[in-house]
């Protein structure tokens, strides 16, 4: 379970996270103070699975969250509703 500091975690980390080299052992550390094992694992994935769909927005050339102000997404999200 998180600590309950974890509002307090460092800010570093995610745009640390997102470059090729490791995070500074200082910066993992402190962001350890924050999470335990299992929360800091999620953190990580979180970021990562983040900088995945930034990356595929960008190569697309799509802006995050207009599909879903399209007509098709709205058609889609009906049929899914009735579907249910």
């Amino acid at each position: 379970m998180p600590n309950a500091r974890r509002s307090r975690s460092p800010k570093p980390l995610p745009r640390l996270s997102d470059r090729f080299d490791p995070v500074p052992d200082k910066i993992w550390s402190e962001a350890a103070r924050h999470y335990d094992e299992g929360a800091l694992a999620s953190l990580v994935l979180w970021i990562a699975m983040t900088n995945v769909w930034n990356r595929l927005n960008v190569a697309t050339k799509q802006v995050a969250g207009e599909w879903a102000k399209s007509a098709e997404a709205q058609k889609w999200n009906e049929n899914s509703s009735a579907a249910a």
